[in-house]
């Protein structure tokens, strides 16, 4: 799984919970680090295997991008809990259902390859123009002077 992906499946997870919560007209969902593990280890599709190092690293790279936030020391019933939770932003929604990072990496190298061989064709396509004057510029001498034989082998009346 490249890191993309791993974004992606992040992103995801929170986004699927996030649509379930709200479906319900439960509280929107707000997940630890634990149950984020938790629930990628046991998705039945697609389980995924991170660590807590790794999913710190992909919970600050979503932070830092604004696609999840972070809710410091919560209250859960009533309870004093210290335990922190992120959850998704509208920003991060939109841009998982849109295809998330790996389409946009998809897309940027996409563009990149265009980019970087635009050059070859446009020189390509100068040759082709090119040999098309050539052979133009042929083709007219040959017919004007198949014009001039014609009419200037003809014996005079």
């Amino acid at each position: 799984m490249t890191s993309f992906e791993k974004l992606d499946r992040v992103l995801s997870l929170l986004s699927e919970t996030n649509d379930a919560q709200i479906g319900n007209n439960i509280e929107i969902a707000k997940l630890d680090l634990s149950e984020i593990i938790n629930f990628l280890e046991n998705d039945k599709k697609n389980p995924s295997i991170f660590t807590r190092h790794e999913m710190g690293l992909i919970l600050a790279k979503l932070t830092k991008d604004e696609y999840v936030y972070f809710i410091p020391h919560i209250n859960v019933l009533g309870l004093e809990n210290n335990t922190d939770r992120w959850q998704i932003s509208f920003e991060g929604d939109v841009f998982i259902k849109q295809g998330g990072y790996t389409k946009k990496f998809f897309e940027e190298n996409q563009a990149k390859t265009l980019a970087s061989s635009q050059p070859i064709l446009a020189s390509r396509l100068n040759w082709l123009t090119f040999l098309i004057a050539v052979g133009t510029l042929v083709a007219a001498v040959y017919y004007i002077q198949q014009i001039w034989l014609t009419f200037h082998m003809q014996p005079c009346h």
